[in-house]
């Protein structure tokens, strides 16, 4: 005795193959399956410029700076590695607490991101 509007095996969508399907239809009896959208692959330059976005964008707190240097460029509105960037070494040296040692620390973090100071070139 069949049921009416059961489930067949062959009209299940496995968790296997679910990212495979962008749309299931029922058409009565026949169910269609459509393919997903296809993937388009990143050029090495583009998957090079996203993993700049993503370090730009770092939380200071993310870099490996000691609590007292994070909390100073904190206190100066210097929240990411943008900021940082963008920030010249007489600013950061305006900072109390911020001396010659620390920037030479913010300098060294940097260049564990692969940052190079224009003098290291």
């Amino acid at each position: 005795m069949e049921v009416e509007n059961a489930v067949k095996p062959e009209n299940v969508v496995s968790p296997e193959n679910a990212e495979s399907v962008e749309n299931v239809e029922n058409l009565g009896e026949k169910t269609e399956l459509r393919p997903a959208s296809t993937c388009v692959r990143l050029s090495e330059k583009e998957i090079r410029r996203r993993r700049q976005q993503e370090i730009m964008n770092l939380s200071i707190a993310q870099i490996g700076l000691l609590v007292r240097t994070t909390n100073c460029l904190e206190s100066e509105g210097i929240l990411t590695v943008r900021d940082l960037l963008n920030s010249p070494p007489e600013r950061l040296l305006n900072i109390s607490n911020f001396g010659a040692k620390t920037l030479l620390e913010v300098y060294g973090a940097l260049e564990k991101l692969g940052f190079t100071r224009n003098s290291q070139k």
